[in-house]
């Protein structure tokens, strides 16, 4: 499904990779959607990790307010950082962003943040793969997911939960 639609969709490969990463990682969407360059970590013997701060939107902190929000930042404490070591899958998707975003960069797309997963908009500046949108074009996400099918792919009727019969 994903990697078929990504060969057929070139130029929507950043959002098939930031779901895949997704995946793999089990980051909520607004994290992965918001990586940059900084939070990989490429360890000695090539394996990587993403490391995050527990307050970047996204993440669920430990240390919350009263009414459950945003994560509370005491002064002089250290910061929370969660470091998440990748498969190697996840480490190739990585090693690819990484290098497109050189390839990016050499041909004028500008990415001053360092996005992994961008898209370049009208100005040639890249902007955080959206994980929904409105427009009505696959530009987000939410419109790859909907987009995938899957050949020979199971429906099940919700109603039915006889699995012999449960088949669209």
């Amino acid at each position: 499904g994903l990697q078929v639609f990504k060969e057929a969709n070139p130029h929507l490969g950043a959002i098939v990779d930031d779901i895949v990463l997704n995946t793999l990682t089990g980051f909520r969407p607004n994290v992965i959607t918001h990586l940059r360059e900084h939070n990989i970590v490429i360890h000695d013997d090539g394996s990587m990790s993403i490391k995050v701060l527990a307050e970047v939107q996204g993440m669920k902190a430990a240390s919350v307010d009263s009414e459950g929000g945003k994560f509370i930042s005491r002064e002089g404490a250290a910061k929370k950082v969660f470091t998440i070591p990748l498969v190697p899958h996840a480490t190739q998707i990585v090693r690819e962003r990484l290098a497109q975003i050189q390839l990016d960069l050499d041909a004028g797309i500008k990415n001053p943040d360092r996005l992994l997963f961008y898209m370049p908009n009208e100005k040639g500046v890249a902007v955080p793969v959206k994980t929904s949108d409105t427009t009505g074009k696959v530009t987000s996400i939410n419109d790859v997911l909907s987009s995938i099918e899957v050949e020979g792919g199971i429906i099940e009727d919700q109603n039915d939960w006889d699995y012999k019969n449960n088949v669209g």
